[in-house]
């Protein structure tokens, strides 16, 4: 437990690049946000990493509604991935690659 009474979640060390560092960040933010954190905060320790706290909600709360996705007012962009192995990848060609526009 921290002063504002919530909970450590997730440490960054330094170094890492700030894109990835921001990209980092909103995410944990988005998830903090969708199970009903009630504060988020970042704290800078005396080593320089960013330590990511949260107040949540009692574990016994009740379950947030469900609430079906075409219903949402907005949807979450969703986004296709392939793996593929770094000995190919130089070799492959745009038209290989499997369409990784968003979809909304």
């Amino acid at each position: 437990m921290t002063r504002y009474t919530g909970r450590r979640i997730v440490s960054l060390f330094p170094g890492l690049d700030q894109t990835l560092q921001d990209a980092l960040l909103a995410a944990i933010e988005h998830v903090l946000i969708e199970a009903e954190a009630e504060r988020i905060w970042i704290e800078e320790s005396p080593t320089h990493d960013l330590r990511v706290h949260a107040q949540l909600p009692p574990v016994d709360a009740a379950p947030a509604p469900v609430v079906p996705i075409g219903a949402a007012p907005s949807a979450l962009t969703i986004r296709s991935s392939v793996s593929v192995d770094p000995s190919t990848a130089d070799k492959l060609s745009p038209r290989d690659c499997p369409d990784t526009e968003s979809v909304e």
